[in-house]
């Protein structure tokens, strides 16, 4: 994983807020817009997603960076629940629900999947310079199996990610 810039905790939460708002959600046009862009991002995420954004608060964020996701680093990708990414994707595509097509569909795009996936990673020493395994995907889970599914073809190229990295353990889904 190569850091790319350092970024702050508020723009991760806008970021998957908007993304949340414009996509699932299906805000309503100009959501987003003019100076409350972040604020309403923010208020987004962390209304309709407050399951998963208590888990990365409660983890203590030290520091907030952009990042390069490469393939090497698919071993150490977690999502919320526990699984492995790699597991969730295989799952994932043989999923005849909407999800499961939703993540076929990304996969079997000409381009490559783009991210940010928003993710969080415990620091080993109390910087951003050195992480611990796991990383957390909170938001991205159907665009990173769709890449690890492409990367599965012989795809080879990095996605991005909003990392938040912690001070603490951020607790799984399911866990209190």
């Amino acid at each position: 994983m190569r850091i790319a810039s350092a970024c702050r905790l508020v723009d991760v939460l806008a970021e998957w807020g908007i993304h949340e708002g414009e996509g699932r959600l299906h805000l309503p046009p100009g959501s987003f817009e003019g100076d409350g862009r972040l604020l309403n991002g923010v208020e987004v995420a962390l209304t309709h997603r407050s399951p998963l954004a208590w888990r990365i608060l409660v983890g203590w964020p030290i520091a907030c960076v952009r990042v390069e996701i490469a393939p090497e680093d698919v071993p150490a990708l977690r999502i919320t629940d526990g699984r492995t990414a790699d597991e969730w994707t295989t799952a994932i595509l043989q999923d005849q629900t909407d999800s499961g097509k939703h993540v076929r569909d990304l996969a079997n795009a000409t381009g490559e999947v783009t991210g940010p996936l928003t993710c969080t990673a415990q620091t080993a020493d109390g910087s951003v310079a050195r992480i611990q395994p796991p990383i957390l995907i909170f938001d991205g889970w159907h665009r990173g199996g769709a890449w690890i599914a492409q990367l599965r073809r012989r795809a080879n190229y990095s996605i991005t990610g909003n990392l938040v990295v912690t001070q603490h353990p951020v607790p799984l889904l399911g866990v209190q």
